[in-house]
């Protein structure tokens, strides 16, 4: 037990069991998603997984009896391996509407599965769990995203230098990376964990011919994480043709292998571009599919900047999905190549803005941008904030500073009741 790390969306979990019927914690395989769960198990509440074949045969050939089988509730392991299986849960909720019935887990976005036909809405929520974030990895609780959305709050942080950094990219935060004892054993997981996911999760949801091209579309997307990027260059550098391309995008997505930021699009009268940022998912899987070691990211500033800039956004999506505002995630650009990394939109229409730069030594020109934003009334930006390699919290402004990487794993005060989190790695 020495080993386990809390997960913050525990808490998530727990309110969600007491306020909806079904509650789903959605992620790629071996993020972690059945230990959190079985924390929630007792004597009112089995756990069954789909991985085990006899569960996973009668789940599919007879989902309605499956269901009746269960009791009042249930935690169910994933659930994208028996997709008519939701239509029962869903049948079984509607007889039934008690709180917290049913515990699911599922390495797709099952709300994407083809054989869904009806909506869940109002029945299931929906807990996204990505890979360990930096501050459950070092048990520090803070949130950044709520923090950006606090302009009174003063920022903290704890002393980094770039070799740990580098160390922090390369290993990513998936548990069983976090836990490799050597470069050697990290690097052989990353490769089966790979093969194993196109082989066998994304063809649970969608028959997927050619593996190969598979694998050779998500090294293209690696080298190009934190880019806008367009279909017909993608389809042209991967040899995969357009139509086949945007579905094996799509299906690298719904397995959380990848994510894209869409384009801020609210105009002002301003120019902007519509294309989203896509980033992969995990920085050290990034980093392994571009065979970015140490010796390479300590003078390629090119393949540096782009992971730094996808460990700050996945850091900055893990927050939001334990973080009391409820906020959106965009990116900014307009046309004449004037752009933000990163925009924060909570529910109130404030935003805080977000800018990336692998650099020790930031200036102002690097918040041009951003100071620009800021100074529009119409934005309504509260705060804004330059995350960069260097040691110290440099104040820029009113509600702009240049803030350490480290602030994700620096502890804040405010948020230590996280760590009552019950360890789930």
């Amino acid at each position: 037990m020495a080993h386990l790390l809390p997960r913050f969306l525990a808490e998530q979990v727990r309110t969600g069991l007491q306020e909806a019927r079904i509650v789903a914690v959605v992620g790629a395989r071996q993020v972690g998603k059945t230990s959190l769960v079985r924390a929630f198990e007792n004597d009112q509440r089995p756990f069954f997984t789909l991985d085990d074949l006899g569960t996973l045969a009668q789940a599919q050939s007879d989902p309605a009896g499956f269901v009746a089988g269960l009791g009042d509730a249930a935690i169910i392991d994933e659930v994208q391996r028996a997709p008519d299986l939701l239509l029962a849960i869903k049948a079984a909720v509607d007889r039934d509407p008690a709180k917290g019935r049913f515990l699911l887990t599922g390495s797709a976005d099952i709300m994407t599965l083809p054989t869904l036909a009806d909506s869940l809405a109002g029945r299931m929520r929906i807990l996204e769990l990505w890979p360990l974030a930096e501050a459950e990895i070092e048990r520090a609780p803070c949130n950044v995203v709520d923090h950006l959305f606090a302009p009174d709050r003063p920022w903290r942080s704890v002393a980094s230098d770039p070799e740990t950094l580098i160390q922090r990219l390369i290993r990513g935060g998936y548990p069983e990376a976090v836990l490799s004892v050597t470069d050697r054993a990290r690097e052989g997981w990353f490769s089966g964990y790979l093969l194993a996911m196109i082989q066998r999760d994304i063809r649970d949801i969608s028959k997927v011919s050619d593996v190969a091209a598979m694998g050779r579309l998500l090294s293209v997307l690696a080298a190009r994480t934190a880019r806008v990027v367009n279909f017909s260059s993608l389809s042209s550098e991967s040899g995969i043709p357009k139509s086949t391309l945007i579905r094996y995008v799509d299906l690298l997505e719904q397995t959380y292998l990848i994510h894209r930021v869409p384009a801020w699009s609210r105009d002002f009268g301003r120019r902007l571009t519509k294309l989203p940022k896509v980033y992969l998912a995990d920085v050290g899987v990034a980093a392994h599919e571009m065979h970015a070691g140490p010796e390479r990211l300590s003078v390629d500033r090119n393949v540096l900047g782009g992971l730094i800039e996808t460990f700050v956004v996945n850091e900055l999506r893990k927050h939001l999905s334990w973080s009391e505002e409820r906020v959106s995630i965009s990116h900014y650009r307009e046309s004449d190549g004037s752009q933000v990394d990163v925009v924060l939109e909570s529910s109130s229409g404030a935003r805080a803005l977000v800018e990336v730069k692998a650099s020790a030594s930031p200036t102002r020109d690097d918040v041009r941008a951003l100071l620009r934003l800021m100074d529009d009334k119409k934005f309504n930006a509260v705060r804004g904030i330059l995350l960069h390699t260097g040691p110290s919290i440099i104040p820029i402004r009113e509600n702009v500073h240049a803030v350490p990487l480290s602030v994700f794993w620096t502890p804040d005060p405010g948020d230590a009741e996280m760590m009552a989190m019950p360890p789930t790695s």
